[in-house]
């Protein structure tokens, strides 16, 4: 039986990323699934040498890099989609 779980993971970030952002313009589509879901799916699903340093035996260089990527998290949804997401739409011209 195959394993799908991969496929599902990216469908689920781009779900998860578009019931964030509502996006409504094309500019919005465009940033929601190109940054934002990637974003969503590096910082919950992310790659393996992130959950080795996760389960770090030091346990504040794990509770570090969950802050690290909580932080990058707010700062892409919060701050860089919304500047890209103008910067994009003044650019197009539809």
């Amino acid at each position: 039986m195959r394993n799908y779980s991969g496929i599902l993971f990216v469908l689920a970030c781009i779900v998860l990323a578009i019931g964030v952002i509502k996006p409504d313009t094309p500019a919005s589509w465009i940033i929601t699934t190109t940054i934002v879901a990637p974003t969503f799916w590096f910082v919950f699903i992310g790659f393996n040498f992130i959950h080795r340093w996760q389960s770090h035996h030091y346990i504040f260089v794990g509770w570090f890099i969950s802050l690290a990527n909580l932080v990058l998290l707010f700062f892409v949804v919060n701050l860089f989609a919304p500047y890209l997401i103008s910067a994009l739409s003044e650019w197009m011209i539809f």
